[in-house]
């Protein structure tokens, strides 16, 4: 009678274990939409010193920001509440060619110098400053290095001013590599490319290719989980949220589009999560004044996320 006691009890363990290990996960049901939203102004206008502000992070309690082409190589922070210039780096060893980006991870602070109207440039980089030689001064200067590049499906380097596939203007940091994100000005789609750090030119084939409806001119991410980009169609601006994927399929799981037509006219170009439930973007003088603007994500009703 024990023994077949014994039997029974392993015989139900056994069934149990492999019951679970035959499980199937639970799906997560993707979310699609489009919707219009209104961002909150913060700051109207921000500091004159960014005109032309291109790019966003937030970095020590500063949203920091570049300028775009033919500007002095210096990067911004601003106060997030006045959008006035409170500190100023210069980096000595590189002009500004075309910045038009910046993006952090734990390390670093990265600048892409790779904006590309005329589809024509060879000399496509991204410059890496280290946090570590930032010190509290209002304005210092330091050195960067650089992460030179080039597209491995681009073979015609004909001038076409703003008909390029090749120019980019967005770029983030996913699970500690580096990703661009195209402005194709052809068929408004976005290529995204993971680049390499280092050094000599790295040849770069695009992972995947995504109907953005518009022109992509700024990414972020937060904690691997939400991939934003910013842009405009029609100079009416837009913004894409992508989360529950896998790997780096960012557009394979959920998305968001917000159709941002309160502020159109504005030519946003800097992105940047303070949380995972708020982001601050910005626009450039281009007919309206430079701005800071936030986004509520948590009256999306779905952030922050849960997983």
């Amino acid at each position: 009678m024990i023994s077949i006691l014994l039997f029974t009890v392993l015989f139900s363990c056994e069934t149990s274990v492999k019951k679970q290990e035959t499980a199937p996960k639970p799906k997560i049901e993707k979310i699609q939409e489009i919707m219009e939203y209104s961002p909150e102004i913060i700051a109207d206008p921000i500091d004159p010193l960014l005109y032309e502000t291109s790019g966003l992070i937030f970095y020590e309690g500063l949203l920091w920001s570049v300028n775009d082409s033919d500007n002095k190589p210096e990067i911004h922070g601003v106060d997030p509440e006045t959008g006035m210039v409170q500190k100023t780096i210069l980096i000595e060893n590189h002009p500004n060619i075309d910045w038009e980006d910046i993006a952090q991870d734990d390390q670093y602070i990265y600048v892409g110098d790779f904006g590309n109207n005329s589809g024509a440039r060879k000399n496509l980089k991204i410059l890496k400053i280290k946090k570590n030689d930032i010190n509290e001064s209002d304005y210092q200067s330091v050195d960067a290095e650089d992460i030179c590049f080039m597209y491995s499906d681009q073979d015609d380097f004909s001038v076409r001013w703003d008909r390029s596939r090749f120019d980019c203007e967005a770029m983030t940091i996913f699970k500690g590599k580096i990703y661009i994100f195209s402005k194709d000005w052809q068929n408004e789609n976005t290529r995204w490319y993971t680049i390499p750090d280092s050094t000599g030119i790295q040849n770069v084939k695009p992972s995947r290719e995504f109907d953005a409806e518009g022109l992509v001119t700024g990414a972020d991410c937060y904690k691997d989980k939400i991939i934003a980009l910013c842009g405009y169609k029609n100079f009416v601006p837009f913004i894409w949220l992508f989360f529950d994927f896998e790997n780096d399929n960012f557009t394979d799981g959920s998305s968001i589009r917000l159709n941002l037509l309160d502020i159109a006219g504005a030519q946003v170009e800097g992105i940047t999560f303070i949380n995972d439930s708020t982001l601050v973007i910005s626009n450039e003088n281009s007919g309206v004044e430079q701005r800071l603007l936030k986004v509520s994500l948590a009256e999306l009703g779905i952030f922050p996320l849960k997983n």
